[in-house]
């Protein structure tokens, strides 16, 4: 936790708050905060500040915003269309996609996505919402992701892909460009497939759209991995 994040209607008339238990279990394991301390504290959707620890505690730390005048960072001009991976994969994504400063992503149902994946425990509103939280705490940010969930590839093709006018970018190896290296300020929509790739006709579809295929070596990485690796890449 690289910063102690917390809701706004979390803090008093006199700006004091509770830590939540897992913020005052690493407050006092981790930070060994003692009375008086200032630590680094965010407010979602909001400015980044510090605040004073003044009643320490493993379970419910108290602490008073002592100022919130910093913007949070600014957003990577990178987006993802990804088709969603398997749930643990899915989770770590979340986490990357707050903590690197990603503005959107969007998941989608491809060929060789289990449908069941839909179903799991890691989709619950309240499980993606204390990812992308955890994700924030990490990368020092107040401002979570925009996440878009469309349960084919022809409803996402339809309502989203044919608005899309800035640079298209698909991972796939075949008849595919080396992937760019460091494009700087230039907006960026990037496709990365399912474990077992996108198929042929979903390829065919990207290229309509006027996405490029761009190969990422040799390696076949996982879903959470190749997202890491292409944003380093292109940033």
């Amino acid at each position: 936790m690289n910063l102690l994040l917390i809701q706004q209607d979390k803090i008093d008339d006199s700006g004091i708050f509770t830590a939540t238990p897992e913020q005052s279990l690493h407050i006092a394991s981790v930070l060994h905060g003692k009375a008086g301390d200032r630590i680094k504290t965010g407010v979602l959707d909001g400015k980044i500040g510090e605040a004073e620890l003044i009643v320490p505690s493993k379970k419910e730390a108290r602490l008073r915003i002592l100022n919130l005048d910093k913007d949070p960072p600014q957003k990577k001009k990178l987006k993802f269309v990804i088709a969603l991976p398997r749930p643990q994969s899915f989770k770590k994504c979340l986490h990357f996609l707050a903590s690197a400063g990603i503005p959107e992503a969007t998941f989608i149902q491809t060929e060789r996505v289990e449908k069941s994946y839909w179903n799991s425990s890691a989709m619950m509103p309240e499980n993606i919402a204390n990812e992308i939280f955890l994700g924030l705490e990490q990368g020092v940010d107040t401002i979570a992701p925009q996440l878009k969930f469309f349960h084919s590839f022809r409803e996402w093709r339809e309502k989203e892909a044919e608005h899309i006018t800035c640079r298209r970018l698909v991972a796939h190896p075949v008849d595919a460009i080396p992937c760019p290296r460091d494009l700087g300020d230039q907006e960026l929509v990037v496709a990365i497939g399912p474990e077992g790739g996108f198929i042929k006709a979903e390829i065919e579809r990207f290229r309509e759209l006027g996405f490029e295929s761009v190969e990422l070596g040799s390696h076949i990485l996982r879903v959470e991995f190749a997202l890491s690796y292409i944003t380093g890449r292109l940033s």
